[in-house]
């Protein structure tokens, strides 16, 4: 470990210094070429005014972030054994379409995007594995190929002038394990500005319309729990279990992750100086990123930050009372925590991750009136209503077939089309809305159809709760994971 820790502080050192990625295999790479997209920063930029023309956004879930745990990770004698630095097994041929695909998503295309604007969405966010396909050297060295693989997906975006978010997804949470269990977190931060380094040197031409968003939902979590032999301890379904930090510890690291991030990609210079980004609240958990524990970054530049959270309905989703009053007034309650902690304060909250369908059996139990595609409406509407940026958490042939390039749902595209031409200013949509959320938003939610969709995805689960799927054995063919009672959609 030290030998690693030394050659990681070298990397980042001389990356700082030259302003260079390292990319590959230790080659270094210009700053990517930027495509379609023009390269403007507007001098008026603000996050709020980015927020406010993000619209509604969609994600391309199960895909970049996918992933193969290397299966000695479980084992006693991981760090001196397992793929430490990239976490990942090696699937296949090697090459991006192998992890692309591994979680059964098909190839993207600038089909599959140019739908996703057709149908009313204005933000793609690309949740990206960056461990993937990366040599096991020390450096935290990306992958040229990988890097480059999802350059191509921002520009299908950039294509359509869509905003594009990019993150560091599941690779975050395996990162955080391993330092909070065999290392520091001066280490966590400084391997985090290594990969941001690199992240921010390549995209560092593209416009303001490319975010940057640190992490994903692992912030504040601890490392694996294991058993007196040292084997991950997992519980009845397979999925490792995790110790909780102490809540001063857990603020500690969130904290400090988020301040290495805005650092390192601001270190960075050029249009990242001024680039828009977005701080990943602590699991992304409303309650504890509202806590006056959670601390926004200080930044070089103001009004640049936003702050991410999931699920407005997360714990009403998990007991089963979707659609009721309770719900109702606990969307609304959660809400009004976010407005008082950050927009109130000028900070844009961008809701990363939402609930894009309800099966029935997520629904109050005494509940006859409502149902999936109403319930989307409705939640959508409660969010922008607040100034909220809502992303639907969606995978490749979930709400949106990626491969018919339209939403599956003609009453789900109905609401989608009918919300985003009323925030774009061109309500020329045929669904007229019938009622109101409590409070807040101003636009009403539309009248939508009496059976709900099956077979829809979920939402994920709080970290710790949920797991990436983990083999010993490296897949020889493309599979998709198998949902486990109690697995969330996203497999964290």
């Amino acid at each position: 470990m030290k030998k690693r820790k030394i050659k990681s502080l070298i990397c980042y050192m001389l990356m700082v210094v030259m302003g260079i990625s390292t990319l590959g295999t230790g080659v270094c790479a210009k700053t990517a070429d930027t495509g379609s997209d023009d390269g403007v920063m507007r001098t008026n930029l603000t996050a709020t005014l980015v927020s406010e023309e993000m619209g509604i956004g969609i994600n391309l879930g199960n895909t970049m972030e996918a992933y193969w745990l290397d299966g000695a990770i479980r084992e006693s004698g991981w760090l001196e054994n397992g793929r430490i630095d990239s976490g990942a097994q090696t699937i296949g041929s090697n090459t991006p379409s192998n992890y692309e695909t591994c979680w059964g998503a098909v190839v993207t295309t600038q089909k599959a995007i140019d739908g996703m604007k057709a149908a009313g969405f204005n933000t793609v966010r690309i949740p990206v594995y960056w461990g993937n396909m990366m040599v096991d050297d020390g450096s935290f060295t990306i992958n040229s190929q990988y890097i480059a693989r999802v350059k191509e997906i921002v520009d299908y975006c950039r294509n359509n002038d869509m905003y594009v978010v990019i993150n560091i997804h599941h690779y975050d949470e395996f990162l955080i394990r391993r330092y909070a269990e065999a290392g520091t977190l001066e280490e966590c931060a400084e391997t985090f500005k290594i990969l941001w380094t690199q992240i921010a040197e390549y995209f560092k031409d593209y416009s303001d319309y490319l975010v940057f968003e640190g992490f994903n939902e692992y912030l504040g979590g601890g490392p694996y729990k294991r058993d007196e032999s040292g084997k991950v301890i997992t519980d009845q379904w397979g999925n490792p279990q995790v110790t909780n930090l102490s809540s001063a510890e857990a603020y500690k690291w969130t904290n400090t992750l988020n301040q290495a991030f805005v650092d390192a990609v601001r270190a960075t210079g050029g249009n990242n100086a001024k680039r828009v980004l977005i701080v990943s609240g602590y699991w992304t958990n409303i309650d504890n990123t509202t806590s006056s524990s959670f601390k926004m970054p200080s930044d070089s530049v103001k009004n640049r930050l936003m702050v991410s959270v999931h699920y407005v309905d997360n714990a009403m989703y998990w007991t089963n009372k979707i659609g009721s009053t309770e719900w109702e007034n606990y969307s609304i309650s959660q809400c009004e925590k976010l407005k008082k902690a950050f927009t109130d304060k000028g900070i844009p909250v961008f809701v990363g991750e939402c609930t894009a369908s309800y099966s029935s059996d997520r629904f109050s139990g005494n509940l006859t009136n409502r149902n999936s595609a109403e319930t989307l409406d409705y939640m959508l509407r409660l969010i922008t209503g607040y100034g909220f940026t809502p992303v639907i958490w969606d995978t490749s042939n979930g709400f949106y077939s990626r491969t018919n390039a339209k939403i599956k749902s003609t009453e789900d595209a109905a609401v989608i089309k009918a919300l985003s031409d009323e925030l774009s200013g061109n309500e020329s949509s045929e669904v007229t809305p019938t009622k109101a959320p409590t409070k807040a938003p101003t636009k009403a939610p539309t009248k939508a159809p009496t059976k709900a969709p099956t077979n829809t995805p979920v939402p994920e689960k709080e970290p710790g709760v949920t797991e990436t799927p983990e083999t010993s054995v490296t897949p020889s063919v493309t599979v998709a994971p198998e949902l486990t009672e109690g697995a969330s959609e996203e497999i964290i």
